[in-house]
């Protein structure tokens, strides 16, 4: 592979993207239509299924009809996402967001940047230290442009770097799932308790279901368990009730961990989505930030003399407050500390 050449901005790239997750799939879709030739590769066998629920600004997935992706159907405006307490009064409210099954999404994704790029399931990609190149399996192809959206354990990242990234633990774990149960309220209002131990989060989906997710202080996943919380409003007991229910492959669990810092790539490789900026949920903003990725990158190959350079001064002075908002929400809503503490007790935060 060779150097992108600035000068020669309006020319179509030939681009390689691993990982056909929400941000290479976007990415893919983003770049080919823009006229650069797009290849896809993905270790996994298969389209991805995976996941459970996932809320996205409006303007995030008006990017994504203009792009050509089909969504029709498959998401539910909100009337708002509201934080309440664990006696459910309502505390803040953030509107203008829209909750998608992410397996759907993923889907329309999928169709939209196969339209139009090349996709190839069960390949890999490495970087070749002494080509200083990332090569694809099975291909002898060249490419103008590598872009890593391979996820938060990204393969391509140390190498590229020539670094070992650091990660941050939340000390929070996190249960979601989408229940074939409507749990929603008045206005499809989406609604997320704190109590200074645990969230729930209660977001309705299309088709009557609703996305249900708990986070939990831990020092680390210690168990897979569940457990009970007390002191729940109805709403909050019944999504809980119903989560636990779910069968073990439908219900997800992990710890919540996060970059500490964001790490963008070096010559003409680019990291983008959570590969490159991934962090803790607290916002529900990480697919739309590697949406945003997607159409920053696809804006800087078509308008500036320096593509790379110019997507990667823009999405961090975008990324990183983002990032550290999410991180101080999390420690806001979790941290036993007293000035957190004070604060949830302060506004009626805390457990009954």
């Amino acid at each position: 592979p060779h150097p992108l050449a600035p000068a020669r901005k309006a020319d179509r790239v030939d681009i390689l993207i691993v990982g056909a997750g929400i941000s290479g799939l976007t990415t893919a879709r983003m770049l080919a239509t823009d006229g650069h030739n797009v290849t896809v590769v993905e270790q996994s066998p298969r389209p991805r299924a995976e996941g459970a629920g996932l809320i996205l600004p409006v303007d995030t997935v008006t990017s994504l009809e203009r792009a050509g992706v089909r969504l029709a159907g498959l998401g539910l405006p909100l009337a708002g996402m509201t934080i309440t307490s664990s006696r459910g009064g309502k505390k803040a409210t953030v509107r203008g967001r829209v909750a998608f099954a992410r397996a759907e999404l993923l889907t329309a994704l999928e169709e939209a940047a196969g339209a139009v790029a090349d996709l190839h399931y069960g390949t890999s990609a490495r970087y070749d230290t002494a080509r200083a190149a990332v090569v694809a399996d099975g291909m002898s192809d060249t490419f103008n442009l590598v872009v890593a959206a391979d996820g938060l354990r990204s393969s391509l990242r140390d190498p590229v770097m020539g670094s070992a990234t650091a990660f941050r633990y939340s000390g929070q774990v996190c249960w979601r799932g989408i229940v074939e149960t409507d749990l929603s309220i008045s206005e499809t209002c989406a609604t997320e308790m704190w109590n200074g131990i645990a969230r729930i989060g209660v977001v309705p989906l299309t088709r009557s279901r609703t996305y249900v997710y708990v986070v939990k202080s831990s020092p680390s996943l210690e168990s897979r368990e569940l457990g009970n919380i007390p002191g729940l409003e109805a709403r909050e007991q019944q999504a809980l009730t119903a989560l636990k229910a779910l069968p073990p492959q439908q219900l997800l669990c992990h710890e919540i961990w996060e970059l500490d810092r964001p790490v963008w790539g070096s010559a003409n490789v680019v990291l983008l989505g959570d590969a490159a900026h991934g962090t803790t949920p607290n916002l529900g903003l990480g697919a739309a930030m590697a949406i945003e990725d997607a159409a920053t990158l696809t804006h800087s190959l078509r308008h500036t003399d320096s593509p790379l350079s110019t997507y990667r001064r823009a999405r961090h002075a975008r990324v990183r407050p983002t990032q550290l908002t999410s991180r101080a929400v999390g420690q806001l809503a979790h941290d036993q500390s007293w000035a957190p503490t004070l604060f949830r007790r302060t506004i009626g935060l805390t457990a009954t």
